[in-house]
């Protein structure tokens, strides 16, 4: 008669039952398992950060991606869009405008290729500068459009325009500087206005232009009888003077001061075609001089009719915005429609300081929510000196300033709670809110429409946070961020010599998911650093992500049918961290068999088991699959049968397929149970007739060797 079985058997026999393990829902990437027999125990990247990996974490590489549902899919080979022409290099610095793709390059050519066209066809962009420097010596920063309108930037903060239906054949060009003015505005009495001692008056202009302003003309001084506060059409002053022709000056901007204050406020603007006489009619000033100083009202700091002092540009709801020069602090904004280039006061435009003197630096400017959720610009910072990261909102504030004008003025507020970046093309809004990378990761900031509504932030590559906290910190002062069908592709955009020059993260927002992908492995090019990522968005052209290197223009399609033919493309790679039943593995399992879940597959694959047995020796498992046509519902099984500690999965090969699940089959072995009958954790053994087994019987104790052995 068998002994009934104590609440230890119990417990063996639960403990021992098969268990399955389902790797369905990936969780992120290991970037560093980004070649073939990658063995994550032989390096100290990997002892640190892979033993302890989740079992859901794969490395996922190469013409692959992960589907909303959390499968694993194959997609389309890069497509070749543009070679670098012979004799040069791209520089990253690029902009789509329409079907044309407009790049700069080492030479400092300008040139456009229309896609679809032969990969080596370009066509060059004429540059005009009046001061007569040749291309060679210029290193374009920023190349963009508004309107009808071709901008492009330099690193000696230049600006060339042109117009976008001629720029292959006029070209752009820039402006020649227009000297500040050395004469005093006159002042002229009008109506009732008599010189007196009642009210002192100042005043002063600059010369504009389309791009900006001129530095002020000499202080016009004055003393009248009556204070401008009760000017009238009745008695008013006209402030006149010459501006010289042939020099493109467009206007005149006016300010003044009044009795004791000290600070220059705007007066008006008069409109001119191309200089000659001035004049204009100042009926009056507000009383309360101390709003001036609210808002930057202040006269020009610098001349800018060649340009804004400014390497970078975005535009927003019609107004443009530049930043990047030597001031680093400062952020330049555009005129009123009809006057986007121009940062005149007397048009609209405007200049703000933030935190001058501290080493903040202006990186990158879009627009967001604030806490109740209104729209607005929102400039994110860096500072090289301290490292740290800040936001701020720009404010806009309309301020009278005469009895006739009101003028907009702008100042910023820090937003607290959130991050900036150290990067021009390191942030961006997509889908859920605001994202934006720094040495600690990228970062989600979200609305949060609470009862106290507030902007939350989140680090969404905390599923790779040691990537970047232990690798990246250094190198993401020219990261690039785009967002493509869903999925945001983040390069680092420097070249540090290292692997991860060519690697492209991914991030795909509904999913939730990180993959790589890195750039030439298994082709036939050479392995490149990636200097920038851009959207590709045409309807007569293939969709998707364009990856610029020195050499060629690619593009990796997210548009068009996913073909279902053997593959266009070499290996994919699929591996995951070190596996094992309980994290950490403090305890062998008996591996008995893996199975893949295909929905549909063509091509060949290695499936590759590689772990440490029961006695610390290294193993190897490996099976091929392959099928000439596509094959659906495929489940490929393989078989390991044996005592592992822990244990890694590696899948490569040329093939089309959707991985949608990895089932692992695993026995535990406890160390108090299956001492004698190895992965038997029953008492006794039944056959298949449901009686007691021949060669095993009842013990008395898992201990009692000589019970078991001897009936």
């Amino acid at each position: 008669m068998a002994k009934k079985k104590s609440t230890a058997t119990q417990k063996a026999m639960t403990s021992s039952e098969p268990r399955i393990t389902s790797l369905r829902q990936w969780a992120g990437v290991n970037v560093i398992e980004k070649y073939p027999n990658w063995n994550p125990l032989a390096t100290a990247f990997g002892e640190a950060n892979q033993a302890d990996l989740q079992d859901n974490f794969l490395m996922v590489q190469n013409n692959l991606a992960c589907t909303v549902s959390k499968s694993i899919e194959t997609r389309d080979d890069d497509i070749l869009i543009a070679n670098a022409p012979a004799g040069t290099s791209f520089t990253g610095v690029a902009c789509l405008q329409q079907d044309n793709l407009i790049c700069a390059f080492t030479d400092g050519s300008i040139r456009v290729h229309v896609l679809g066209d032969d990969p080596g066809e370009w066509t060059r962009v004429p540059v005009t500068d009046p001061d007569g420097e040749p291309d060679s010596s210029k290193t374009w920063t920023e190349i963009g459009y508004y309107a009808e309108t071709l901008i492009c930037l330099s690193d000696e903060a230049e600006c060339f325009i042109g117009a976008l239906g001629t720029m292959t054949t006029e070209g752009i060009s820039s402006y020649p500087l227009i000297e500040d003015p050395d004469k005093a505005p006159t002042m002229t009495n009008k109506g009732e206005l008599k010189d007196g001692d009642v009210s002192r008056i100042q005043v002063c202009y600059v010369y504009t232009n389309v791009f900006g302003s001129t530095l002020i003309s000499p202080v016009a001084t004055k003393f009248v009888s009556a204070s401008p506060v009760e000017w009238s059409a009745a008695q008013y002053m006209q402030v006149s003077g010459t501006a010289p022709t042939g020099k493109s000056i467009t206007g005149v901007d006016i300010y003044f001061t009044m009795d004791d204050s000290t600070e220059f406020a705007f007066a008006g603007h008069v409109t001119m075609t191309d200089g000659g006489k001035w004049s204009y009619n100042w009926l009056g000033a507000l009383a309360d001089t101390s709003q001036w100083t609210n808002v930057s009202l202040e006269v020009p700091t610098e001349n800018t009719t060649k340009g804004v002092n400014a390497r970078h540009m975005t535009h927003i709801d019609g107004r443009l915005y530049f930043w990047g020069g030597d001031q680093e602090y400062r952020l330049w904004i555009g005129g009123n429609p009809g006057n986007e280039l121009s940062v005149a006061r007397g048009v609209g435009g405007a200049f703000v300081d933030i935190e001058p003197g501290t080493g903040t630096s202006v990186e990158c400017v879009l627009k967001h929510k604030t806490y109740s959720a209104s729209s607005i610009i929102t400039v994110l910072c860096g500072n090289p000196n301290t490292e740290q990261v800040k936001r701020f909102n720009l404010l806009e504030t309309n301020v009278t300033v005469t009895n006739e004008l009101s003028s907009k003025g702008y100042m910023t507020e820090e937003v607290s709670n959130v991050v900036g970046c150290n990067s021009r093309w390191g942030a961006g809004v997509f889908e859920d809110g605001l994202y934006a990378v720094n040495r600690y990761g990228l970062a989600l900031t979200t609305h949060a429409m609470e009862y106290n509504n507030q902007l939350r932030v989140g680090w969404v590559s905390d599923q790779i946070k040691p990537i970047f906290t232990d690798r990246l910190g250094k190198r993401l002062n020219n990261a690039r961020l785009v967002y493509v069908d869903g999925i945001i592709h983040l390069v680092l955009g420097e070249e540090d010599s290292d692997w991860l020059d060519p690697v492209i993260f991914c991030y795909d927002i509904g999913a939730k998911a990180w993959w790589t992908y890195t750039y030439g492995t298994g082709r036939q090019q050479p392995t490149e650093k990636i200097l920038h990522v851009m959207a590709i968005d045409s309807q007569e052209f293939d969709e998707g992500c364009g990856i610029i290197t020195p050499s060629r223009f690619t593009l990796i399609p997210t548009t068009g049918p996913k073909l279902h033919t053997a593959p266009n493309f070499g290996d994919v790679y699929i591996e995951t961290g070190e596996l094992a039943v309980r994290q950490p593995p403090n305890e062998t399992t008996w591996l008995e068999q893996l199975e893949f879940d295909f929905d549909y597959f063509v091509g060949e694959i290695e499936i590759k088991v590689t772990g440490v047995d029961y006695y610390g020796r290294r193993f190897e498992v490996t099976k091929q699959v392959s099928y000439g046509d596509m094959v659906t519902n495929l489940q490929v099984w393989l078989r390991v049968g044996m005592l592992v500690r822990t244990y890694h999965l590696s899948i490569k090969g040329p093939a089309r397929f959707r991985l949608y699940q990895i089932l692992q089959k695993t026995y535990s072995q406890s160390a108090k149970v299956n001492l004698v009958y190895g992965l038997d954790a029953y008492s006794e053994v039944r056959n298949h007739y449901d009686e007691v087994g021949l060669d095993h019987h009842d013990i008395d104790s898992y201990n009692n060797l000589y019970h078991a052995l001897v009936p």
